[in-house]
């Protein structure tokens, strides 16, 4: 999964109760001991009685959070301290692109994390040197696995070696998920005589009258190198289907990124810069700073995901609206998204039941409304949202895509390295140094010197 995670909300009611059925129950153990002294390693569901009874209990948070996601981490915190006033959660958190680099290090050290934030593209290294705990055992107590699609189970499971999605053990757990697509200004729309896009040619028939009105077409801010990745993800899954993006994705033997459809996807990236579309300085602009753009209305469109759905629908409210592309002939409902993160709990963790047990603090009733303003896209069914036009498109569009089995992953979650294959690759995509066909040469390369031929 690449850069900045996902949004949401629910009909409390609802998503609490389909959660509350879907729960598993199981015998726990007496927890004992007290002070930091380990609870219990048998991936037991503990009760509050027996999280109280626990003695003083310090566990160690690691994370990469930002906005809405941060301040609903730091919500669910603070509800489980109050509810359990003898266990203490210390958060330790850093920039995405320096945790990235650091996390394997952090857990294989003796001060290791007991909850660690990961997405797919960390998890092989972590999984590999068996620095995760396995989550099955707390998956089926807690019930987390009943409302997450197929794709998403798999995304979630990693073979023993790190390499293979969909095989071997659970490595992490997921309390919501996220979505790119295409954000849009209804006043701008206006402004040049269209609406939104019910075709792809129209898409590029608006982007065209933008440009000729001297209005920015598509905002893309590409110095982070992440925003480059999720429209080209976005093109692909336009020109390509999902299921064979997601067996790239997952390691499956034999697979390919250099198709016809994946080389028209970046190919039209490049069109779209050569045209003006996008800026040709965007890699020289912050992502933060071409969303902001967009939010003060500056722009006709921005491909990004449901992290910014709060952002977009407190700035814009009713005057801005989402969908994912038009449907194509390969995907009826292509877009990139897939699970906002994954939380693991380490294998060296004194105290992982207890840690599991806020986890699935996170993820339940306790959370819900929480989670969802803080941008989270549910997995369980009959989510609403108090938010305007933006975040009400945002959910419908996750429902419907999700339906349609219209998503695909990410692509820098192919192999452990692949962001650093991709994003420099596509950046210089956009600088026109590298071609389409340079950048899936490497991108396969990478993909093939991880995974093999098969």
């Amino acid at each position: 999964m690449s850069r900045r995670l996902s949004r949401k909300a629910v009909s409390a009611a609802a998503l609490a109760a389909a959660i509350s059925l879907s729960a598993v129950g199981c015998s726990a153990l007496n927890p004992g001991g007290s002070g930091d002294a380990a609870v219990s390693a048998a991936g037991a569901k503990l009760t509050d009685d027996q999280i109280k009874g626990a003695g003083n209990v310090t566990l160690h948070l690691s994370d990469y959070q930002i906005g809405g996601m941060l301040n609903s981490l730091k919500q669910a915190i603070a509800g489980f301290e109050k509810k359990f006033p003898n266990v203490t959660i210390v958060r330790a958190d850093k920039s995405f692109a320096d945790y990235g680099k650091t996390i394997a290090l952090s857990m294989s050290s003796d001060s290791a994390p007991d909850i660690a934030q990961s997405n797919a593209a960390m998890a092989p290294r972590l999984v590999g040197a068996s620095l995760l705990k396995p989550l099955d055992a707390y998956s089926a107590a807690y019930g987390w696995n009943a409302a997450y699609p197929s794709g998403i189970k798999a995304g979630l499971k990693l073979s023993a070696d790190g390499k293979t999605f969909g095989a071997g053990k659970q490595w992490g757990m997921a309390i919501g998920g996220n979505l790119v697509g295409l954000y849009y200004n209804k006043d701008l729309l206006k402004k040049i005589g269209a609406s939104a896009p019910a075709s792809f040619d129209d898409l590029v028939a608006s982007m065209q009258k933008a440009k000729d009105a001297g209005i920015t077409a598509l905002e893309v801010g590409n110095l982070d190198q992440a925003q480059a990745g999720h429209i080209a993800s976005t093109l692909m899954s336009y020109y390509q289907s999902p299921a064979s993006l997601n067996d790239w994705i997952n390691g499956v033997s034999g697979s390919d990124i250099r198709t016809a459809g994946n080389t028209k996807a970046l190919t039209t990236l490049k069109d779209w810069v050569d045209k003006g579309y996008i800026s040709s300085d965007a890699n020289g602009i912050k992502e933060d700073d071409g969303a902001a753009d967009f939010a003060a209305g500056n722009a006709l469109f921005d491909i990004t995901g449901s992290w910014r759905s709060t952002q977009f629908d407190t700035a814009l409210g009713d005057r801005g609206g989402f969908m994912t592309l038009p449907g194509s002939s390969v995907n009826k409902a292509p877009a990139t998204g897939w699970f906002s993160e994954g939380w693991t709990i380490s294998s060296k963790s004194k105290n992982p039941d207890i840690a599991a047990a806020f986890l699935n603090y996170m993820y339940g009733p306790s959370s819900v409304d929480n989670n969802i303003v803080g941008g989270y896209l549910p997995f369980a069914p009959g989510a609403t949202t108090p938010g305007k036009a933006v975040a009400k498109d945002v959910l419908a569009n996750w429902y419907r895509v999700s339906e349609a089995n219209g998503n695909s992953g990410y692509l820098d979650s192919g192999t452990p390295s692949m962001g650093t294959t991709e994003f420099p690759a596509l950046q210089s995509l956009l600088a026109g140094k590298e071609t389409p066909t340079q950048v899936l040469e490497a991108m396969q390369a990478d993909w093939t010197g991880y995974h093999g031929k098969g």
